[in-house]
């Protein structure tokens, strides 16, 4: 059975997307390029029902990793990736948000590294993970 993975797409002001390198204990994503915030959730984050429980994995992430406090109001679900053409995918299917953010207010964390705002439509297919691209498709 595959386990559901919150996965955000940060947005800054201009329409620009937050990308970094995985620096992260993931080794099947080692040092690919990522839009996507996100990851496993935990029991900690379990809630009355499925969605608040996703909605609390993804404000863990999103504190842990890019240091912001946000509202569930402020995430916009886009959709679901499930593919089975890399390992993450065999056993995950993500939930796709996309986030509006200010970027001055960030704090990333040591598992994003070297982070960038890039356009969308010039994301480097040879060194990105294919989750970024599907997630790209439903924005």
């Amino acid at each position: 059975k595959k386990q559901l993975i919150p996965y955000v797409l940060v947005q800054n002001a201009e329409g620009r997307l937050l990308s970094y390198r995985r620096c992260g204990s993931e080794k099947r994503l080692a040092q690919k390029l990522s839009l996507g915030i996100g990851g496993h959730v935990n029991d900690g984050d379990r809630k009355d029902s499925l969605f608040d429980t996703l909605i609390a994995g993804v404000r863990r992430e999103i504190k842990e990793e890019i240091g912001a406090d946000i509202e569930p109001e402020s995430l916009k679900l886009l959709g679901l990736i499930n593919e089975e053409q890399t390992e993450v995918g065999h056993v995950h299917t993500g939930v796709v948000f996309s986030l509006l953010v200010d970027e001055s207010a960030l704090i990333f964390d040591a598992e994003i590294g070297s982070p960038q705002w890039i356009d969308p439509n010039t994301l480097d297919k040879t060194s990105a993970e294919l989750w970024s691209f599907l997630a790209l498709k439903l924005l």
